[in-house]
């Protein structure tokens, strides 16, 4: 049966349904006795955590643009530098910091 709920669970991921995902895998690790399947079961639970801060953090950065795009570069920069402290990607770290020093710019020449 736990064999089953990680199939399932690995069938949702691939369709993107990552809590759906979730709600199934963590019980799974006070359930299993099986040291392997348990060591599977977190691993996946910890790629799920990524791939949820990753979109997060990719939204967060949108929003931050949106506003910049809006010309609320105060509330902007506020979003971005608050963002780039909890940002684990490099490319995404890149680009926060590049938006953060136009607005810098942009906001002393208001």
């Amino acid at each position: 049966m736990l064999v089953a709920d990680v199939r399932r669970a690995e069938e949702l991921i691939r369709t993107g349904k990552l809590q759906d995902a979730v709600s199934i895998l963590k019980p799974l690790t006070d359930l299993t006795t099986n040291a392997d399947l348990k060591s599977y079961v977190m691993t996946v639970l910890a790629e799920i955590d990524r791939r949820i801060s990753e979109k997060q953090q990719i939204d967060a950065f949108n929003a931050a643009v949106r506003l910049a795009n809006s010309r609320k570069i105060a509330e902007a920069l506020t979003s971005i530098e608050k963002l780039i402290p909890t940002i684990s990607d490099a490319s995404l770290l890149d680009r926060a910091k590049e938006l953060r020093q136009k607005l810098i710019k942009a906001k002393s020449k208001e």
